[in-house]
């Protein structure tokens, strides 16, 4: 952490549409900040392995409310204190089993996890073509040891993840740090050098 920085908790929770812009009013109000640099929208839940024909309809709704439209009020929300920073930066995590084009070597079966992952490639994509200041991208971390990967890991079969969170992180900060509108805002981004058509 930089000299002079502090860490300010609150909670934001993706499935209630006013939470975000309340964390931006308690930020501006309480905390007298004017502007943010980085944005990284990383809340995300993946909770249900099938088929597209045996997938529940409830399921697709629980994953786009988490993992789209709670990144959408999120953006929505913190957009205005963005644009007062020098070189503002949006990330919204996302994940190789959402590239269509690798879809045939990733056959994972996280149906409304991946669906509503395309849809979040498609709002951050829009994000940069419609705001020329903004650095905007997706980034995946990899298939991480935490819960949530470890779940997807186990319903493939296997015993665990085989990313380390570590070295999830560690490669994430570096794309986030070296991330430029020229050469970054707009991309699929990984953790590490692996490259995913969209």
């Amino acid at each position: 952490m930089a000299t002079g920085s502090r860490i300010i908790p609150l909670k934001i929770s993706s499935t209630d549409d006013l939470s975000p812009s309340q964390a931006v009013e308690t930020l501006q109000n309480t905390h007298g900040i004017t502007s943010i640099d980085v944005v990284i929208a990383n809340a995300g839940i993946s909770q249900y392995y099938g088929k597209v024909s045996e997938t529940p309809l409830s399921e697709v709704r629980n994953h786009f409310e988490v993992n789209t439209i709670g990144v959408l009020t999120l953006y929505q929300a913190t957009l205005p204190l963005l644009l007062k920073s020098p070189n503002p930066i949006f990330v919204a995590l996302s994940t190789a089993v959402a590239s269509i084009g690798a879809m045939e070597n990733i056959p994972i079966p996280a149906t409304p996890y991946g669906m509503s992952k395309v849809a979040l490639n498609y709002m951050v994509r829009k994000i940069h073509f419609e705001n020329e200041k903004l650095t905007a991208f997706v980034l995946t971390p990899g298939w991480v040891e935490t819960e949530m990967g470890n779940a997807g890991a186990i319903a493939m079969g296997l015993e665990s993840a085989p990313v380390k969170i570590e070295e999830s992180i560690k490669g994430m900060l570096e794309k986030i740090d070296n991330a430029t509108r020229e050469g970054t805002s707009g991309t699929l981004q990984s953790f590490d050098e692996t490259k995913y058509p969209w």
